[in-house]
């Protein structure tokens, strides 16, 4: 795996040697990032990514000039991967937890203006995380939340104002 722009372009990073994770792939990032680049300002942003995995989506994000990435994952063995890349390219604005979004408090956090979310493609709660979010003060007022989830998937209570569909996924965008 390795990022595909910004000042960190090029770089390779690990294999991850642990079940259940889906890493998005490059093309999803690239197209992911296209439309953040083209649409707000990264440098002046704060991102959260929820279910973070491999931290891929937001090492794109920083190493396209995001100013602050707080990443969250319930996996241990996740958010110890992370903790390695961090410290191998010295990434001091890049703070990683262990948190189980299910049971931990919103209320609590900062707000974000970009809230990206990759859940598991079988998450049963996306229409909780996404009013959840959206209705929390952890989005700022003019924030983006993006959520990555499996093509066929249909919303119930929020609509998408935007979706791009990278085959299997499909990256929505809703907004406060």
């Amino acid at each position: 795996m390795r990022i595909s722009g910004g000042n960190l372009r090029g770089r390779r990073i690990p294999d991850f040697n642990w079940g259940g994770t889906k890493p998005s792939t490059e093309k999803t990032r690239l197209g992911l990032m296209n439309f953040l680049m083209h649409n707000i300002s990264i440098k002046d942003s704060k991102m959260l990514d929820l279910f973070a995995g491999t931290g891929l989506v937001g090492l794109e994000f920083l190493s396209r000039g995001g100013k602050e990435l707080f990443s969250l994952d319930k996996n241990a063995k996740a958010v110890n991967y992370m903790l390695e890349i961090k410290n191998f390219f010295k990434l001091d604005y890049w703070t990683i937890k262990c948190f189980d979004i299910e049971i931990e408090n919103f209320d609590l956090m900062d707000s974000y203006e970009i809230i990206f979310a990759d859940p598991p493609y079988e998450y049963a709660q996306m229409d909780e995380l996404i009013a959840k979010i959206i209705l929390s003060n952890l989005l700022a007022e003019d924030g983006l939340f993006i959520l990555e989830h499996r093509s066929s998937r249909i919303f119930n209570l929020h609509l998408p104002y935007k979706s791009s569909k990278y085959g299997e996924s499909t990256i929505s965008f809703f907004k406060k």
